[in-house]
Parts: C-alpha cells; sequence; structure tokens
C-alpha cells in the first residue's frame, strides 16, 4: 500500500526541518510551492503500485489556502492515478481553523484532519510555545465535529509536575469522553529553545520522572481499554475502523514518497532523504533536479527496521517478513536475549507474529535493540 507525503516547510516558528522564521517563509511560499510543484511532477515514475493515501504534514500545512491545497493535489493527480485512494489527511494547529477553512478542505476532498492540541492546559502550552490556547483549541474541535467524522488529536504525557500532575490525565478523559476518533499520545521531549527547556535549566521547573511517564503510560492503557480504544501501536490509539492508514503503511514497510524540503521516501529497499535547507531545495527544482541523497540498505537494516515497526504495534512483527532474511532470522531465533525474553513471556510467537507482552510495551527500545541483528 503506497504512501504519498507532502512536507509543507512553513512554520510559524523556527524548527528542526525549517531554517527560516514564518515571516521570511511566506515572502516564500509561492516559489516553494512552484519547486513542489515540479518536484512532484518529476516523481512520477516514483510509484509501482497504486497510490493508497495522501498525508499533509507539518510544518504548518493550515497556513496554506484552499487554492494553494488545491495546486498541490492537482499536481498529484496529474502525477499518480488517484482513485484508489482511500484517505487524505491534513494536519491543523487550532489557531489556523475557521468554519469557511473547514468547508473548504471538505470540498477539495480531504477526509482526515489531525489536529495539534498537545495539551489544554494552558501552563503547558505556554511553556511549549505553542500558539494556540485551551479556547481556541476547544472550539477548533467543535468545528472539526461538525465537518468531519475523522480526525486524530495529539496529547502529550510525561509533562513537568510543576505545570500540573493531574493534567495529562485530565485531557485523556475528555477527549475520551467526547467521542475522538484518534488520539495520539506521545512522551513528551523537552527540546532547546523552549521556554519549558529555559525553566527547567534555571530550575524554575523540574523534569518528568521515569516513573511518572511509566505510571501515565499504564493509565493511558487501562482507559483507553476501559473506553473501547484499539491501542493499535505504542503512541496510537483510536475507536474501530479509525486507525491512521497512512502511518500504518510506515509501520507495515510499505513504499512511500514524501515531496518538499527535508521529506524522506521509501521505494521498498532504499530510502531518500531530500536536502532540509529550502534555498537549496528551491534551487534544485529550478534547475530540475531533485535534490535528495539515497541511503542503500543493507538486508540487516531491512530486519532490524521490520523488527522494530513491528513490535511498536499491537498486532505484532509479521514474521514472514523476518524470514524473507533467513539467516538474520535463525541467528536471532538462536540468541539468548530472544530466549530470554520469550521464556519470560516478554515475547510471545503467536499465529504467525511476534507480539510484546505484559511490561514489554515499555522496555520496547530496549528489547529491539536487544534482538537487532
Amino acid at each position: 500500500m503506497a504512501g504519498l507525503y507532502i512536507h509543507i516547510p512553513f512554520c510559524k516558528k523556527a524548527c528542526s526541518y525549517c531554517n527560516f522564521h514564518f515571516s521570511t517563509s511566506l515572502q516564500y511560499k509561492d516559489t516553494m510551492l512552484n519547486a513542489m510543484v515540479q518536484e512532484i511532477a518529476l516523481r512520477k515514475d516514483f510509484f509501482t503500485e497504486p497510490l493508497r493515501t495522501i498525508y499533509f504534514g507539518g510544518g504548518t500545512p493550515s497556513i496554506l489556502t484552499p487554492d494553494e491545497i488545491a495546486r498541490l493535489l492537482d499536481a498529484i493527480n496529474a502525477m499518480v492515478d488517484c482513485s484508489l485512494v482511500e484517505e487524505v489527511t491534513f494536519e491543523c494547529n487550532p489557531e489556523n481553523i475557521s468554519e469557511d477553512y473547514l468547508i473548504a478542505l471538505k470540498k477539495l476532498g480531504i477526509t482526515r484532519l489531525s489536529i495539534g492540541i498537545q495539551s489544554l492546559n494552558e501552563d503547558v502550552l505556554q511553556s511549549m510555545n505553542r500558539s494556540h490556547n485551551k479556547q481556541e483549541a476547544l472550539l477548533a474541535i467543535e468545528l472539526i465535529r461538525k465537518y468531519f467524522s475523522n480526525y486524530s488529536v495529539d496529547l502529550m504525557y510525561g509533562l513537568p509536575p510543576s505545570l500540573g500532575a493531574q493534567s495529562f490525565k485530565q485531557d485523556l478523559l475528555f477527549f475520551l469522553n467526547n467521542g475522538a476518533p484518534h488520539i495520539s499520545l506521545y512522551n513528551l521531549t523537552i527540546e532547546e529553545h523552549t521556554k519549558l527547556h529555559n525553566d527547567i535549566s534555571k530550575g524554575k521547573s523540574t523534569s518528568p520522572s521515569e516513573e511518572q511517564s511509566r505510571e501515565e503510560f499504564e493509565f493511558l492503557i487501562e482507559t483507553l481499554k476501559t473506553n473501547g480504544y484499539n491501542h493499535y501501536e505504542v503512541s496510537n490509539a483510536s475507536l474501530p475502523g479509525f486507525e491512521s492508514k497512512h502511518n500504518s503503511a510506515y509501520w507495515n514497510f510499505s513504499p512511500y514518497l514524501g515531496i518538499g524540503p527535508a521529506s524522506h521516501s521509501f521505494d521498498g529497499k532504499d530510502r531518500y532523504a531530500n536536502i532540509a535547507n529550502n534555498a537549496l531545495y528551491i534551487k534544485a527544482l529550478k534547475e530540475k533536479n531533485i535534490p535528495q541523497e539515497k541511503e542503500e540498505l543493507s538486508d540487516t537494516d531491512c530486519f532490524n527496521e521490520i523488527l522494530m515497526l513491528g513490535l511498536r504495534q499491537r498486532k505484532g512483527v509479521d514474521i514472514e517478513l523476518l524470514k524473507a532474511y533467513p539467516t538474520l532470522y535463525n541467528t536471532m531465533l538462536d540468541s539468548n536475549a530472544y530466549k530470554n525474553y520469550i521464556s519470560n513471556k516478554v515475547l510471545k510467537a503467536e499465529q504467525n507474529s511476534l507480539i510484546l507482552q505484559n511490561d514489554g510495551i515499555f522496555l520496547s527500545d530496549k528489547i529491539c535493540s536487544d534482538l537487532f541483528q
């Protein structure tokens, strides 16, 4: 199942993907879109199977006008057969959402929205340098529910205790009680150049403990189950039928094409990374060159990635995918680490899948590292 990822390199704040600020990027918006349309045209031979998903991701896609989104969609339709596309996701920030904008997205064929809520705690939002407040987040969700039945909200756990020990739990329960179809749950990473990082450095706030993060993760596992949600991947849960088709393609090692600066692609064998520098990206596309680097994956790379991505999913790793690398697979089966995890019921081989059990989900990174070849 092939997917298409459109990375929109416009942000309201500088970030790891964008090398200039929002005010500067607006001056380049039309030029950048021209370059992205050119890249789409040059990628016409990438796909060898039907396209099934399209994902407009961050930066900040919701600063695009409907006409600009239409330009990109028209270019995609000209490049590849979209008749079998099952899901078109569009990332939005709460402060960019209006009723007219949602109506326009619906008319353009967007089928799913992903909303960067992060928290409903005002102190948390300020500490993370978010541009929206709680009221804007709630209003955005209210409008979205009016026009879209399929949407996802992002929430953070592992927040500093000084910002409210029960904040995450309250947010999770709010969205579960209001029937959010999909929730993505991320353990907070303290990033440099944020207010939170500065406050922790100066002793004004404290870093969350590993024990706190684990307790909150245990809470979310049990609470999701109680409310009928399928916790189908370590960081993602949904009501039945609302799993992300696009992200599932990544986790199942399916091909995908990334468009735009700093985007990545995978053709089923090798990976490709577009240059992150916006100016150099535009210059290359003006000359009809795709500014990318290729990473040839070895059998070991593929085996380890299949293992890592599979173990993050509730359904586990498809053992047949691992058996495609028989030497590596047999070496793993003979390892003491594998035997110990099986005997301790941390891993279970069941119906052609290798699945994390019990505490395994909390130790997934270590388990993967131990089993890597």
